[in-house]
């Protein structure tokens, strides 16, 4: 008969190598054995690539299970955070909240992309559509380079009104131009932005020759208003020094430092804390003196930024609407009521109802927005920043995310559009109506919301 197969000779288990040995595909003495007996085996350079590999997916694995990890300790985190903040609030109180959060979340979302005015560029960008236009992953803007979730100039103009009331809860014109100084005077990233901005293509001032910038200054874009706000206060500082030598009583905080003919939304983005937090007496069924009261306190916060007339005029109709949307109507019930019955100039009512029109008209497409925004015009200035942040807001059927997409798709200063949009969203849901990874994606979002549902708590007599 044939002979029998022949087989290696059994290897001792306390000589095949220890297990992460065998794993590793590494000689070892196997526990038992020294290097180059039986029990460890040399293998071939392929074996060795093997075993890197091997490795190496392992590392990635373990890597990204605990970046997994921590994101969801965070994400934990924030939500407990924002439950411990909202606790005990009324509907009122939290729409309130959204108000200003819905602001400053949503130009942080846009503010990768703010700024491009060529369609064809913003197509290239958004392969698939406006659901991939919050957040952008790197800046694109021609202008300026900032990480993906900080705030532009408007969005940071909000957080200075919120914190200029911090102290006493109410506006008070002093303590908002030292938080403006704080916040971007000399000293700061924004300072020393404009500085290389003006080391790289002369002194900039109130958008001019914007079209024709080369490149992106590395770091954020001081807005025109803000730096004529600074200069005017820096003045009356000079003015405040040369009383004390004298032993004279300081002169009063100026009433207006705005831009008297820049037609922007700056003014707008830093009343609108004091625009939430007089949800009370500016709502469209409280006393008429009440009402004018409140009107007053949001023009000397407007004022402070914007001085143009028709800055102040769409910045008093954006907060009618926001009052009308925070006593719990909805955004196109307020529309209606201030087209026919609103405090607001005879331009203002009539832009507002073209506004409406146009939503109904169109449908809820995205295209048909940007069609609108580009008839308003793209830019900063109003009355056509507020026409696409309200049209956006209306023709998006209330969904927060939507809006604050096809703002941003739409090009141009998206960023003041979509403070607009984002504070009337946030007004008529509510936090709840913030997609809640969107707080973790915008910067602060959540201290901004602590900031302000302190304050609402507290209202004090604004």
């Amino acid at each position: 008969g044939r002979p029998p197969p022949r087989r290696s000779p059994r290897v001792p288990r306390r000589d095949r190598g220890c297990g992460p040995c065998r794993a590793l595909l590494r000689p070892c003495d196997g526990g038992g054995g020294a290097p180059g007996t039986p029990g460890t085996t040399m293998l071939s350079s392929a074996g060795d690539r093997r075993a890197e590999i091997t490795v190496a997916v392992a590392l990635t694995m373990i890597a990204a299970g605990a970046v997994a990890f921590a994101q969801v300790a965070r994400a934990k985190r924030r939500r407990d955070r924002v439950r411990q903040a909202l606790a005990g609030l009324s509907p009122l109180q939290r729409r309130m909240v959204g108000c200003v959060v819905g602001s400053c979340v949503a130009d942080a979302a846009a503010r990768p992309l703010h700024w491009i005015y060529s369609r064809e560029r913003m197509a290239s960008l958004l392969k698939q559509g406006a659901r991939d236009a919050a957040f952008f992953p790197r800046s694109c803007s021609p202008f300026y380079t900032l990480p993906t979730g900080r705030r532009s100039c408007y969005g940071e103009e909000v957080v200075v009104g919120l914190r200029a009331l911090q102290p006493a809860g109410a506006f008070d014109r002093r303590a908002f131009l030292l938080e403006l100084e704080r916040t971007f005077g000399e000293g700061t990233e924004w300072a020393r932005a404009l500085e290389l901005r003006g080391r790289m293509r002369g002194q900039y001032r109130g958008g001019r020759d914007r079209a024709s910038w080369s490149e992106p200054v590395p770091g954020p874009w001081l807005n025109g208003s803000v730096i004529s706000a600074l200069e005017q206060w820096r003045a009356h500082r000079d003015l405040e020094g040369a009383a004390a030598r004298r032993g004279e009583p300081a002169p009063a905080a100026p009433e207006a430092t705005g831009h008297p003919e820049l037609c922007e939304s700056d003014g707008l983005c830093a009343a609108l804390p004091v625009v939430a937090l007089l949800a009370r007496i500016g709502a469209p069924d409280a006393p008429a003196d009440a009402r004018a009261a409140a009107e007053a306190a949001v023009r000397d916060a407007v004022s402070m930024l914007s001085a143009s007339p028709t800055s102040v005029e769409y910045a008093l109709a954006a907060a009618q609407l926001l009052w009308g949307v925070l006593a719990g109507g909805s955004l196109e019930r307020a529309a209606e009521r201030f087209v026919h019955s609103g405090p607001g100039t005879e331009a203002a009512r009539d832009r507002v109802g073209e506004v409406l029109n146009a939503a109904r008209a169109a449908g809820a497409g995205w295209d048909a927005h940007a069609d609108a925004v580009h008839e308003w015009g793209k830019a900063c200035s109003n009355p056509g920043s507020f026409s696409g942040g309200l049209h956006a807001a209306l023709s998006s059927g209330g969904d927060f995310a939507d809006a604050v997409r096809r703002t941003i798709a739409a090009g141009g200063c998206n960023c003041s559009r979509a403070v607009l949009c984002g504070a009337l969203l946030g007004a008529a849901g509510g936090v709840e109506a913030i997609p809640e990874d969107w707080l973790g994606r915008a910067d602060d979002a959540v201290d901004v919301l602590e900031w302000t549902a302190r304050l609402v708590r507290h209202p004090s007599s604004l």
